[in-house]
């Protein structure tokens, strides 16, 4: 449009609709520093409005009829944003309600392709936080909270105020409390079993024996240290054979039997010391 018709001064802008002179391209109005007001009849196949530098710009009106015309990007200065008034058939229009207002600091020097490909980046940034912000709010669902800690406290030292190091330690007290004799329990009955077995093997096969539950314990061992494949492999054929010796006086169920009870005595082990710490 020309410019020139139009007094720099003006405090209020009318676009007229004219189907043959329609306006298009990237359409700005810092040449009008005192616009309050800005009206819209007639403005087709334009790729922007810039109203980022006028600062007195209060309201921003679109005709009904343009929005089967108008698909374009609203460029505004960030100071804008709660001040300039769009009306809500903007977003509401079926062309408009898919476009975004832009602020003006992230644009200067920068093709309208450009801009789309930052607003779509910074579309999935959002959408990443957001996930984001979904997961920890799921995780700190599962965490204990100070409420919680508090009821426990009340059960376990009533009358005290609330310790956190304190409360852990009885917790653990009352743990090895209720643990100790079931661990003593299991591990009479462990070493009667290894006891008999090795009496069981007899002189000849009792090193055998004892080498064949050290080498599971080692095996047992490495697996939580996730040591390397080549010591494993090292480890269980040495265990192999130690089994196809022993097979002379024991069955499989009862070797079998013999190495399961050594790996949940060695599980109760850690689970006692773990609560002498």
């Amino acid at each position: 449009y020309d410019s020139e018709k139009f007094d720099p001064n003006l405090s209020r802008l009318t676009i007229p609709f004219n189907i043959k002179y329609g306006i298009s391209g990237d359409l700005s109005f810092a040449q009008f520093p005192n616009l309050v007001s800005i009206d819209f009849y007639g403005c087709y196949n334009l790729n922007s409005i810039n109203i980022s530098e006028n600062e007195k710009l209060r309201w921003l009106n679109f005709s009904v009829s343009l929005y089967k015309y108008i698909n374009c990007k609203l460029i505004v200065n960030g100071r804008q944003l709660d001040r300039v008034l769009v009306p809500v058939d903007w977003n509401n229009a079926a062309k408009m309600k898919d476009q975004c207002i832009i602020p003006y600091d992230l644009v200067e020097d920068r093709t309208l392709e450009q801009l789309e490909a930052e607003v779509k980046k910074l579309k999935q940034n959002l959408a990443e936080k957001n996930q984001q912000i979904k997961d920890l709010q799921t995780e700190t669902k599962k965490k204990p909270t100070l409420h919680q800690f508090q009821e426990l406290n009340k059960i376990v030292l009533p009358g005290s105020e609330l310790n956190y190091v304190g409360l852990k330690e009885e917790i653990k007290r009352l743990k090895l409390k209720d643990f100790a004799p079931y661990f003593r329990q299991q591990k009479d009955l462990y070493d009667q079993l290894t006891i008999n077995s090795k009496n069981k093997a007899g002189d000849n096969l009792k090193p055998i024996l004892e080498l064949f539950l050290q080498t599971r314990k080692q095996i047992i061992e490495q697996s939580k240290r996730n040591d390397g494949d080549f010591a494993k492999g090292q480890l269980q054929g040495q265990l192999t054979t130690c089994q196809t010796l022993l097979q002379s006086k024991f069955t499989q169920e009862e070797l079998q039997s013999l190495l399961n009870m050594q790996e949940e005595i060695l599980k109760l082990e850690e689970q006692s010391n773990s609560l002498r710490v």
